[in-house]
């Protein structure tokens, strides 16, 4: 698979490897085109709430929205616009508006103007971000806590079960590949045939749209 998501990681090589290091990573966005991305990083200060305006404030411009996904309603917010007077997100009026933001929930965003959007923070490998529901089912969009390039099958998830599937946005295509799906027999992501997706890579930054059928699951990065 490809992507023109195109992050560079541009912290020290220190901070792919080690807690509470600080670092940051960079993704080239053109015009036009719709991004789903998520702040691979925790906020600098231990225990403060992750929000929009924090985690996403670097490299946006006039025009450039944002959507964030709601799993508890499975909706989308009503949108956020960049206002480049007051370097803050809020409405068409000029409202400033923050979300609150789970660590590790990721973006819809749409790039009017193409720029280098820059997302910062600490790093926190053994961190896990959540996905799902205790009953029922829930879609989700999140990013794994990790900052460096990592294979899907190399990160670390549990709690899932047949019939959970996650689905990869290509902003080249402004498509949704096709899903992946979980194997309970390998714990793997893979086809319908049960071929784990070992050619598939994540980005720093590189969100997934998953759908879990029934209870929590999470995802780590593996062993370090």
């Amino acid at each position: 698979l490809q992507y023109n998501i195109s992050p560079h990681l541009n912290a020290p090589l220190s901070a792919a490897v080690e807690s509470d290091v600080v670092g940051y990573t960079t993704i080239e966005m053109q015009a036009g085109k719709w991004y789903q991305i998520g702040n691979p990083f925790v906020g600098l200060e231990k225990e403060s709430l992750a929000t929009l305006g924090k985690d996403f404030s670097s490299g946006f411009s006039a025009g450039d929205r944002i959507y964030v996904y709601d799993s508890s309603t499975s909706t989308y917010a009503k949108p956020v616009y960049w206002n480049p007077t007051t370097n803050s997100w809020g409405t068409l009026l000029g409202e400033s508006v923050d979300i609150n933001l789970k660590e590790g929930q990721a973006i819809f965003v749409y790039k009017a103007t193409s720029g280098t959007v820059t997302l910062k923070g600490r790093v926190a490998i053994d961190t896990p971000v959540s996905v799902g529901a205790e009953n029922g089912s829930a879609w989700a969009q999140i990013v794994c806590l990790y900052p460096g390039e990592t294979a899907l099958n190399e990160l670390k998830w549990e709690g899932f079960n047949s019939g959970d599937r996650m689905y990869l946005y290509d902003s080249e295509t402004s498509q949704y590949q096709t899903p992946v799906y979980w194997n309970a027999a390998t714990q793997t992501w893979g086809d319908l045939f049960g071929t784990p997706a070992n050619d598939v890579t994540l980005n720093p930054g590189q969100a997934m749209f998953i759908y879990k059928n029934t209870g929590v699951g999470t995802c780590t990065p593996a062993a370090n």
